[in-house]
């Protein structure tokens, strides 16, 4: 964040997010110091998820973007939209928006049958979205 060593203010919803990311002491640590910080620290902070080598970026990508597309699709949506509205919402709210997320999840009866049998036969899943 190098808004104050250009003398301006935070800008592009960095007052927003960041402090929702790594809390308020380290954003304001990284807003008014403007200081470089190195993966890491990244790591340590918050601001990644993961930490690999460059070797291996491209493997892992690839892993985890075939491990988010082989879920159950409409559980998938489900879980982004009510990640999302939580982020602000209350405790109450929240909770509403999972109880109409698990919903939305009774839509898909063929992918929670699919489930249920993968586990009991310790098998990998195989979802439709249906």
């Amino acid at each position: 964040t190098v808004f104050a060593e250009r003398a301006l203010g935070p800008d592009c919803a960095v007052s927003y997010y960041l402090p929702r990311i790594i809390g308020y002491s380290r954003a304001m640590d990284l807003i008014v110091t403007c200081r470089m910080v190195d993966a890491q620290e990244a790591y340590r902070l918050g601001l990644l998820d993961r930490l690999v080598s460059h070797e291996k970026l491209m493997d892992e990508t690839l892993e985890i973007a075939t491990q988010i597309a082989e879920g159950p699709p409409l559980a998938m949506r489900v879980a982004k939209r009510v990640l999302q509205a939580g982020v602000d919402a209350s405790i109450e709210e929240a909770v509403l928006n999972e109880g109409r997320g698990w919903a939305t999840c009774q839509k898909a009866k063929n992918d929670q049958a699919e489930a249920a049998a993968a586990f009991v036969e310790k098998r990998k899943a195989v979802f439709t979205g249906t």
